[in-house]
Parts: structure tokens; sequence; C-alpha cells
């Protein structure tokens, strides 16, 4: 069973934009990369039409060369990018690159008969609950409300706590599946009233909304309206924990988390309790809280065993840590071989043994992945990781500050590119005068 372990096409890329062009196909291709992810999409092109024409068949470049284009809405650009890619290599995520570019353009039967081949595996993991999810929705644009509802029940079997799918399941297919594991039920309002629920669901859309334009007073006005409407509604109390959280409130995120989780225990703020807490130094606490969450039957037991493994030998406990180091390794999670080999004492210390700024490199590799498929809450994840695996890495604070401010969040994207900075990142100052008014 595949979790969040992601075995695709991994960008082996950092968020610096400096660097000069070379001759090499290979330096070409880290410029490129270089300049896609400081979102140069325009200059990141010239550089892989340079590696292309020293490569023409490598589909990779065809798949690089085509995010660009769909990132500057060249959308007609990038399907011939994608498809010329599957000419090379029919590997299912350039089939699944390719359909979420239909599906923008709507041309939903071809983006269909993409994640359907996207999709012959059947794999679980959050990359494939988001491919169910996509087709569900193509499919309920064309108005197969059954096929509709049957891929939202796959993405939820996929990984049972991808919002979107809760939500469409809610609002398109009269809810959850039979048999849902209870951790699910803080997404439903627990008002009977229609009126009252559009309402929240109003206020929650505002607020978010407002977050993102970074207006963050205005935006916790809402969430709290929102809770207002209906105190018993475990959702709303999540939703404004989560913004806290984010704009920078550990305290008060918690005790939203903690009056969700009075009304309906939930496996995804049960994790980004225990998250909230490691980030705060409350190691204890946190270690608690991983175990609540492992307590249900979902897809994030390997990420989950690895941060409370991590949160145990922060705590003082290495044997506990070591064992679910152990268990995340046995689950597949990248970085528990490089954290038994630095935590642990691992006796395999030889030459193929990952070394925890390996692991630091994997999370923000992965970080990178999901930030290209605009999935900001996991990217954001996945650089703290990243950087708690390896605090000098001037990459992931530049990484997460780039995510901050596209999540609206101006005041922590500045303190980590100071950060960035006072590590070495050379971009760093350039963006701290722009955006941060530093001189």
């Amino acid at each position: 069973m595949r979790k969040l372990f992601i075995t695709s096409f991994t960008f082996l890329i950092v968020c610096s934009a400096s660097g000069q062009d070379q001759k090499t196909l290979l330096d070409y291709q880290t410029d490129g990369d270089q300049r896609m992810v400081a979102f140069e999409f325009k200059i990141a092109i010239d550089d892989f039409n340079k590696a292309i024409s020293l490569s023409p068949n490598d589909a990779n470049l065809y798949l690089r060369r085509g995010i660009c284009k769909e990132n500057l809405q060249y959308y007609d650009e990038a399907i011939k990018d994608f498809s010329k890619a599957i000419s090379f290599s029919p590997n299912p995520d350039y089939y699944n690159y390719r359909a979420n570019v239909e599906f923008i353009l709507k041309q939903y039967p071809q983006a269909i008969n993409d994640y359907n081949k996207a999709l012959e595996n059947e794999e679980t993991g959050t990359v494939n609950a988001i491919s169910y999810y996509q087709r569900g929705m193509a499919k309920y644009y064309t108005k197969d409300k059954d096929g509709a509802c049957a891929d939202f029940a796959k993405s939820y079997v996929a990984d049972n706590t991808y919002n979107k799918t809760m939500d469409a399941l809610t609002n398109y297919c009269g809810g959850l599946p039979e048999g849902s594991t209870p951790e699910s039920n803080a997404l439903v309002s627990s008002s009977e009233n229609p009126e009252i629920k559009s309402a929240i669901g109003s206020l929650i859309e505002k607020g978010q909304e407002k977050e993102a334009a970074g207006d963050m007073k205005d935006a916790e006005e809402d969430f709290t309206k929102a809770i207002n409407l209906d105190v018993n509604n475990a959702k709303t109390w999540w939703e404004r924990g989560k913004f806290r959280e984010k704009s920078g409130n550990p305290p008060g995120a918690i005790d939203d988390f903690t009056k969700s989780l009075n009304l309906v225990p939930d496996v995804k703020v049960f994790k980004d309790k225990a998250e909230t807490e490691y980030n705060s130094g409350n190691y204890k606490a946190a270690v608690n809280d991983y175990t609540q969450a492992l307590s249900y039957h979902n897809n994030l037991e390997n990420f989950l065993y690895y941060s409370r493994g991590l949160a145990e030998y922060k705590s003082g406990d290495q044997a506990a840590g070591c064992q679910d180091m152990q268990m995340a390794k046995k689950e597949n999670y990248p970085g528990a071989d490089a954290a038994l080999n630095t935590y642990c004492g691992s006796e395999d210390n030889d030459d193929n043994v990952p070394t925890l700024a390996n692991a630091a490199r994997e999370e923000l590799n992965r970080g990178i992945y999901y930030w290209l498929i605009e999935d900001y809450d996991n990217a954001r994840i996945e650089f703290t990781r990243s950087i708690q695996l390896n605090p000098a890495s001037s990459d992931a604070w530049f990484c997460r500050a780039k995510i901050w401010f596209t999540l609206g969040q101006k005041d922590n994207a500045c303190l980590d590119l100071n950060q960035a900075m006072v590590l070495g990142e050379p971009d760093a100052l350039g963006f701290i005068k722009k955006y941060c008014g530093g001189e």
C-alpha cells in the first residue's frame, strides 16, 4: 500500500534562483529546475529548450517544460509537451499532468481518459486520492453523478483524510460512504438547519479567502462568526485552529483543536494538534496526540510513526523513538533509515546508509512536489519537516518562506527569509527588500 511515500518522478531541485548558464545537459536542467521553483517559468522554458536540444528523447525534460507552460497558462502547449513525454515514457504521472490541464480546459472526456491511465494500478495514497477526486469532478460535470460519487468513494478509500473528497461526498453524494470511520464526521455540520449550514460554509470560505489575501484580522472574525453560529460544529473549530496555527498563534490553535476533538475525535485534528505541539516544543503532548491519531485506521501511519518517533526522541524517550522509527521504516517512510542511523546508532553505518541531510533533502523534494501540484498545506508540512531534520538548510527555509507568501502569511515568510539569508541563501536579501521592507 502506498501512503505518503511519493514513488513517482521527484524534482531534484532547490528553491534558490541563482546560477549561471552552463553548456552541459545537467547544468541546463538544473538551471531550469531552479528557475521553475523560483516561478521564473519563461526563463526555465529557455533552459529546458536548450536541454531538450541536447537530449531530444528525454521524457522528464518535456514534463518539466510542460509544467512551466501550464503555470504560464499556455495550456495547449503544455498538453503538447505532456503528450511528448507520454510518447517516450507512458508514465502514469505524465497522464495525470495532462489530465489536470484538460480538466482546466473543460475537456472532461479527455481528462477522464487520462485519469483512467493514471489510475490503472489503483494504488492508495494522497496522489491517487487527488486523481480519483479530479476524475470524479470531471464525471460530475459530464452529468455522470453515479460515476462521480463512485470515484469520490475511491478517493476516500485511497486517503480518508483528503478534505476535498470529504466535501464532495457531503455536497454531491449525500454523505460519506457507509461504514466510514468516526474520524471523518467532523466535516459534517451538527446543525440540521440548511440555512445555518450554508451560512457556516460561506463564512469559512470567506475566512479562507481573506487569509489568502493577508487580511488576518477579518479572516479570524469570519471563522469566529462561523463558530458562533454552531458551537457544536467540530469543523469550524478545526478550521479556525488551522488558521491560528498558520497565523502564528499556537496556543490559540491548540485550544481550538482541543475543542474540536472534544466534539468529534478526528485523525486529521489529532495530527494537526500534535504538529503544533511539536513545533512549540511540547514534545510529550505531541506524543500523546500522535498516539491518538494512530488509533484510527488511516493512510498516514508511516508519517505518524515517524513524527511520533521524533517527538519521543526529543522528549528523552530514545527507546520508544527508535521503535517508532523502525515502524516507519517498515511502512516505507522516506527518511526513516537516516533517522535510525542518526538517532538510534544503526549498526548499518556505511556509505550506503542515508545521512540526516539526505533525509532532509527527501522531505524538501517531496515538499516541492506538493508545491507544484498546488497542495500548499502539505508542501508547508514537508518543508517544516526538512527544517527539523536539517536546520542549517537555507533551501528549506527559503522554500517555506515562498509557501508562506503563497498562503498570505507575510510575517512568517519574512521570518523564514531572514533565517535563509543568515544561512547564506543569496536570493533571500532581494526578497526581503522587495516584500518585507528590509534595507
